[in-house]
């Protein structure tokens, strides 16, 4: 197999070989590229819209926080309100608490004038007044005959 044809023929077949493992290699390395390409272009696809996602959100977190801004802005009204509301009802409960205690005093000034009033009275009628003597009456007789 030292021969020349034989050489020839070896190194023919090894080309053609060569030649047919790299237009494989061509075509698989090519079919790999358009595969990797397209996954680029979903890439890129997913990738705006995950920009427009991302866009929407910070819109949205914009709301939320103004939304919070007035919300606490109304907590801040709606416990001034409560507060002010807070002061007016111990001032009335303080001044209901004086005329409270001014009408109860009243009251049992009143009670103690009418019982003892009601004593008294109960004391003079009870006892039977001495009644004033009643006058002797003599009568003169008539002069016997």
């Amino acid at each position: 197999m030292n021969t020349p044809a034989d050489r020839d023929y070896m190194n023919a077949k090894a080309e053609a070989i060569a030649a047919t493992l790299s237009l494989d290699a061509k075509a698989y390395q090519e079919q790999t590229n358009s595969r990797l390409d397209a996954m680029n272009s979903r890439l890129d696809s997913t990738n705006s819209r995950l920009d427009e996602t991302n866009n929407r959100l910070d819109a949205t977190n914009n709301r939320l926080d103004a939304t919070n801004n007035r919300l606490d802005t109304m907590e801040q009204a709606m416990q001034s309100g409560f507060n002010s509301i807070r002061e007016e009802v111990a001032t009335k409960i303080a001044n209901s608490q004086a005329e409270l205690v001014k009408w109860m005093v009243a009251t049992v000034l009143a009670g103690v004038a009418i019982s003892t009033s009601i004593t008294a009275v109960l004391i003079n009628n009870a006892t039977p007044k001495a009644s004033p003597p009643t006058p002797i009456v003599i009568y003169a007789q008539p002069p016997s005959k």
